[in-house]
């Protein structure tokens, strides 16, 4: 279980990226964060973009047709 959400369902690109960049710069190090997203394109650019920034994908899981739940964690410092 994550420690916080971020629903980003019905939002597209750049909208998710943005959002998550900044919900996981709020986080303490080593914290979680589950990012709802429904858009293919952003479910790659955030993953690309966590994994290039050091964060942890620790989990993504397919919610239904075309909606994904992924969860981050903070990289420690």
């Amino acid at each position: 279980m994550a420690d916080t959400q971020l629903d980003m369902r019905g939002e597209i690109c750049p909208y998710p990226l943005v959002e998550s960049k900044n919900a996981v710069e709020k986080l303490e190090p080593g914290t979680t964060i589950e990012v709802l997203i429904d858009y293919p394109l952003a479910l790659d650019n955030v993953t690309r973009w966590a994994q290039s920034a050091g964060h942890e994908v620790v989990e993504t899981r397919d919610l239904g047709p075309s909606e994904w739940a992924l969860v981050l964690r903070r990289k420690k410092t």
